[in-house]
């Protein structure tokens, strides 16, 4: 996907929304499988992947200290700790006014990443621009 001209520059944080969120969505089932009768050879492997679920997500939640991502002239460069990495936003991007998951591929190594943004990770001029600009990304080609 080639860039629209507006210049973003988008300092990625924690989104404390989306902690909120993720610990509901796994304190939830673990509230209803805990004190059920269903037999112990189900309910542990159960909850053994809401635990790895758990882990899964803290993991990624934390990772996003200092990433910055920014869009160039041809391509997207998604700053981390590893390095600058020039990146495409692949289609697996979505927009909502509350929500938006950025989904790209490394052009050199062709590692693939995604990430979940909820409104308070960025500035609220920073989210303007961003949704505006992924739906300039996402929209159909006019049809000839």
């Amino acid at each position: 996907m080639s860039a629209p001209l507006l210049h973003l520059s988008l300092p990625l944080k924690r989104s404390r929304l989306l902690l909120i969120t993720l610990s509901v969505m796994h304190g939830l089932p673990l509230l209803a499988i805990l004190p059920s009768q269903v037999a112990v050879p189900i309910k542990l492997p159960v909850l053994l992947g809401i635990v790895l679920s758990v882990l899964w997500q803290w993991r990624e939640w934390k990772r996003l200290r200092g990433e910055c991502l920014q869009q160039g002239p041809e391509s997207w460069l998604l700053e981390t700790a590893q390095g600058r990495f020039e990146v495409d936003l692949q289609a697996g991007c979505f927009e909502s006014s509350h929500l938006v998951v950025l989904s790209w591929r490394e052009r050199a190594s062709g590692r693939r990443g995604k990430v979940a943004l909820m409104r308070d990770a960025l500035s609220a001029d920073d989210w303007r621009r961003l949704r505006r600009t992924l739906r300039l990304l996402l929209s159909p080609a006019p049809q000839a």
